[in-house]
């Protein structure tokens, strides 16, 4: 399906949806404004006694562990660096570092890059056929033409749709912003189908605003699919190249993925779901794309769904869908989302920043990665004393999850691993999908830079107090606070803890600071 995220309602509670997998239900006991951009709750000071009784401390006091005397507030300002006219954004070095970063291990390169990422789009291209606008007759010259046919797109603007390739076509134009496809309300895509090793690349595309039925959200300028929202499960396309294209002004989505899909150094901007989606796909790469302004007309209720990017039933731990080294900012709600069932994906590198919501949200699902992100003024709003609250980092009911290195930068909540009741009662068709985890075990939070991030935890909610079988197996270890004696560490349903109490109660007890200068990022590096 697409990805998801409603008004501020729908981002928070997530998932939903039928079933076809989808996200975005509305608990009925969540109001209506739960969401709204709040601060959270005033501290409050817990006895020893009462923190032992919920496991935060041993029943018998102990001399808690020595904290450094001041921690020097970051001289960072969390401001969103400018994005050139080339769409090349360059993020610089803050002040001078006072410490070093700690280390962390970088995932080998390519390691589970897709066959897709591996071609390049002139591949088979030594004796194209040309083609000339507008080409309304596209898909009938494609349907006719065999396999591995090279079709190379002069300048100019375009009126084809419903185009179904072939095993090994390519569709490449001669230059991105010299080629235009423009759709209407009674187009809803321009590339769709089954086809195994298409390239599709040097175009833009806007304006494909029609609607096939009520479940839009697999709605695609190019989608990796036959139809929508029926696919038979096993004919989905495959390894598929979407290299330097821009995507806009959409009904639901830019790209709808399949299995193995590479979509890399593209646009996609102001569609109306998402910019990227995809559900029950195995494999992918989504790398140095920009994404933005995305989310816009989102569905309500329980098709209610929209991110920047957005992923479900997808991926495995041999083959994870990988977000690596793009930039977000701006879209309706959350940037990087993958929901209902996944259980292999890897966020790496990415910059990701003015999101109004989480920056990376992961529910429901498992084996994930979140890894060295530079996130800056990603949450704008946190309670950890309700259900559904979000951190500029969301780890919500799922498990063997690991988010290690990052940099955030001006979040109300750095990083929050949530437990809530789920499924609620409207959830029950979540049963029918594979890979669907309702419980936040074995998440590991390390290594991370926090600067003049208000808050952290563990959030268990109103519906969630006690609901982890176990909380030692989520782990905050070795993270970095640029404002340490003013964090908020929450726990149980809203419990608030300092420093001192939360690393007496056996968390984050290597905590340190000060934090290093944030990192320069540029989208070609």
């Amino acid at each position: 399906m697409i990805c998801t995220q409603l008004r501020q309602r729908a981002a928070v509670i997530g998932i939903v949806g039928g079933l076809a997998l989808l996200f975005g239900l509305v608990p009925s006991d969540v109001e209506d404004g739960e969401r709204i951009d709040t601060k959270p709750p005033t501290s409050t000071s817990f006895p020893t006694e009462q923190l032992a009784a919920v496991g935060l401390l041993p029943a018998t006091p102990q001399a808690p562990p020595t904290i450094p005397a001041t921690v020097p507030e970051s001289t960072t300002t969390p401001t969103a660096p400018p994005t050139s006219a080339t769409g090349e954004t360059v993020v610089d070095a803050a002040a001078s570092s006072q410490a070093a970063a700690t280390p962390t291990p970088a995932p080998t390169p390519g390691r589970h890059d897709p066959p897709s990422a591996r071609r390049s789009l002139d591949a088979g291209c030594a004796k194209p056929t040309v083609i000339h606008p507008p080409a309304s007759d596209l898909a009938t010259v494609v349907a006719n033409a065999p396999a591995g046919t090279c079709f190379v797109l002069q300048a100019g603007q375009y009126g084809f749709h419903n185009v179904v390739p072939k095993d090994d076509m390519t569709f490449i134009g001669v230059n991105r912003n010299q080629v235009s496809v423009v759709g209407n309300s009674g187009t809803e895509n321009a590339f769709h189908g089954t086809a195994a090793r298409v390239s599709i690349g040097r175009m833009k595309f806007s304006a494909f605003t029609g609607s096939g039925g009520e479940k839009r959200q697999e709605q695609a300028a190019i989608r990796g699919t036959g139809k929508i929202w029926a696919t038979v499960p096993g004919t989905m396309a495959k390894e598929w190249l979407i290299e330097d294209v821009e995507v806009s002004g959409g009904y639901a989505s830019g790209v709808f993925l399949g299995d193995d899909f590479t979509v890399r150094r593209s646009t996609f901007t102001n569609n109306g779901v998402t910019g990227i989606g995809g559900t029950e796909v195995h494999g992918g790469l989504i790398e140095r794309n920009v994404i933005s302004g995305n989310g816009f007309h989102q569905a309500d209720g329980e098709y209610g769904n929209g991110a920047g990017i957005k992923i479900t039933q997808s991926g495995s731990p041999g083959r994870p869908v990988v977000v690596r080294h793009n930039e977000l900012f701006g879209n309706d709600e959350i940037a990087v989302w993958f929901d209902v069932g996944c259980n292999g994906f890897e966020v790496i590198n990415n910059y990701i920043h003015d999101h109004r919501s989480q920056a990376v949200m992961v529910e429901v699902s498992g084996n994930g990665l979140i890894q060295g992100n530079l996130l800056v003024n990603t949450n704008t709003w946190s309670d950890f004393r309700r259900d559904f609250n979000a951190g500029a980092i969301t780890v919500g009911e799922s498990r063997d999850v690991t988010v290690e290195g990052n940099f955030i930068e001006g979040a109300v909540s750095g990083v929050v691993v949530r437990q809530t009741r789920r499924p609620l009662p409207q959830e029950s068709f979540l049963y029918n999908f594979d890979n669907v985890n309702f419980q936040a075990q074995r998440v590991v939070v390390r290594n991370n830079n926090l600067v003049g991030v208000q808050s952290m935890g563990i959030s268990t909610g109103v519906t969630g107090n006690g609901l982890i079988p176990d909380a030692s197996n989520i782990k905050f270890e070795n993270n970095r606070y640029s404002n340490a004696s003013a964090v908020q560490f929450w726990w149980d349903g809203g419990a608030s803890l300092n420093l001192e109490q939360w690393r007496a109660a056996g968390r984050d007890t290597t905590a340190t600071s000060p934090v290093p200068a944030r990192p320069a990022w540029s989208i070609s590096s």
